[in-house]
């Protein structure tokens, strides 16, 4: 059964259908994986570039903690972070972090939300994958 399938299946014990969102990614660091923080970083732009050119995207990334680095200038995956919000992507920043790092004002990927937002996303999607 594809995520489709599910949707449909589920979508009786939702209000309304458009609540229901499909696979969101909760990005919470810089890097990919435990370990070597360098790898972590290679690892999180090569998955990033991948997930970029792939047909199946997810319907929203959403960065917390240190992982809103990756949305401001000079990241090394604001490329691939471009592409997928061309492509209807929604890239959500928390807020917070953002001014704790005091780097709200380096946003150039995505939009700057709040924690009620990023909840709604989480607990309304099918499948929420944490990186």
């Amino acid at each position: 059964m594809d995520i489709y399938e599910l949707a449909a299946k589920l979508s009786p014990f939702f209000a309304r259908k458009e609540e229901i969102a499909g696979t969101v990614l909760f990005i919470q660091g810089e890097s990919l994986g435990r370990g070597d923080e360098e790898l972590g970083k290679i690892l999180m732009k090569n998955f990033l570039t991948t997930l970029a050119g792939n047909d199946e995207l997810p319907e929203a990334l959403l960065f917390v903690n240190s992982g809103v680095k990756l949305v401001v200038e000079g990241s090394p995956v604001l490329g691939p972070l471009k592409i997928l919000e061309e492509k209807g992507v929604y890239l959500g920043a928390c807020g917070t972090c953002l001014d704790y790092f005091k780097i709200k004002d380096k946003v150039v990927a995505g939009e700057v939300t709040n924690m009620g937002n990023i909840v709604n996303y989480l607990t309304k999607s099918l499948k929420v994958v944490s990186l």
